[in-house]
């Protein structure tokens, strides 16, 4: 499978990692961790649907790491390991990405949902999403690889209160 078509797939899939999901514990994952895990789950779905268009079976590894998924989805142990130094440093250019938010962003109450910013939360999610497919459209990888990482971010803050809510009011 062309690296290419996999990470497209990847930055296409990814609001489908965020959805949210009450029984998941994410105490004491950083937005790196958590990002990173969202987006190996949405390349690995991509190569799982890649490989049954293919007729073949996938078989997703036991320990779900960017070494370990590539040579998954790639099937040659070879030639994953040629591409799994790339496949790292595109995944920590996004996962930079969102932590640079929390950085420069800190007391932004739009990318934290703080002092009832709820609609600007919802716009900075609007646009970056928006961002993320007309760089695709572009071509523009990099930016689209930026702005998924950006608005990774603010998606992440509001997943985490709407679980503490569901937590909090739930029986």
């Amino acid at each position: 499978m062309a690296y290419p078509l996999l990470f497209l797939c990847a930055l296409i899939g990814w609001s489908q990692a965020f959805l949210p999901a009450p029984s998941l514990d994410i105490e004491g994952q950083t937005h790196a961790d958590i990002t990173q895990e969202a987006l190996l789950k949405v390349v690995m779905d991509a190569c799982r649907e890649e490989a049954q268009k293919e007729g073949r079976t996938f078989k997703p590894p036991a320990l779900l790491n960017p070494d370990s998924l590539l040579r998954a989805c790639l099937g040659v142990a070879e030639v994953a390991d040629l591409s799994a130094s790339k496949f790292r440093e595109l995944l920590n250019e996004i996962i930079t990405e969102n932590i640079l938010i929390e950085r420069d962003q800190a007391f932004s109450s739009a990318h934290h949902f703080n002092d009832e910013a709820i609609e600007k939360g919802r716009d900075i999610i609007t646009q970056g999403v928006s961002l993320v497919k007309a760089s695709l459209q572009q071509g523009d990888l990099e930016a689209a690889r930026q702005a998924l990482g950006a608005v990774t971010h603010t998606l992440q803050v509001r997943r985490s209160l709407a679980l503490m809510i569901y937590e909090k009011y739930s029986l």
